[in-house]
C-alpha cells in the first residue's frame, strides 16, 4: 500500500469544525476592515470600529493558542496581514503586570479588548523641548 494511504485526513471532529469557524470569523474580521479601505475614507474609521466592536462580542476570532501569553513579556500573535499591506489584524496577549514600553505609531491604529482591561496612558511631545 503507497505511504500516501496512511496519511490521516482531519475527521469532522468538533475541534477541526470550531477551528474552521474561528477561521471563518477572522476571515470576516479581515474583509470587513478591507471594504473599510477600500470605501468612503470619512467612513473608515467608524468602519473599522464596528468590525472590531462586533469580533470581540463574537468569540469565533481568535483560537486557543492565539490567547496565549508569554511569561516574558507581552505575546504578539499575527492573525492577519493585508496582501496590500494596508492593514495587520495582531492579537496582543498581556498576563497581569505587562506592559508595552511608550511607543508611538506611525499610521493609524485600533484595538479592542477581548477579554480582561487594557489601561493605556496618553502622552503628547512637547515641541519646545524635543
Amino acid at each position: 500500500m503507497p505511504e500516501a494511504a496512511l496519511t490521516p485526513v482531519p475527521s469532522q471532529s468538533a475541534p477541526f469544525l470550531a477551528h474552521a469557524a474561528k477561521t471563518a470569523g477572522l476571515a470576516q474580521l479581515a474583509g470587513k476592515i478591507t471594504a473599510a479601505c477600500d470605501g468612503a475614507p470619512d467612513l473608515m474609521a467608524q468602519q473599522v470600529v464596528a468590525a472590531l466592536r462586533a469580533a470581540v462580542v463574537d468569540p469565533i476570532v481568535l483560537t486557543a493558542d492565539q490567547c496565549l501569553a508569554c511569561p516574558d513579556s507581552y505575546a504578539r500573535h499575527v492573525l492577519y496581514a493585508d496582501p496590500h499591506g494596508r492593514f495587520t489584524i495582531l492579537a496582543l496577549v498581556w498576563s497581569g503586570g505587562q506592559f508595552s514600553p511608550v511607543h508611538g505609531h506611525n499610521t493609524w491604529c485600533a484595538y479592542a479588548v477581548h477579554r480582561g482591561t487594557l489601561t493605556e496612558t496618553l502622552f503628547r511631545i512637547d515641541a519646545a523641548t524635543a
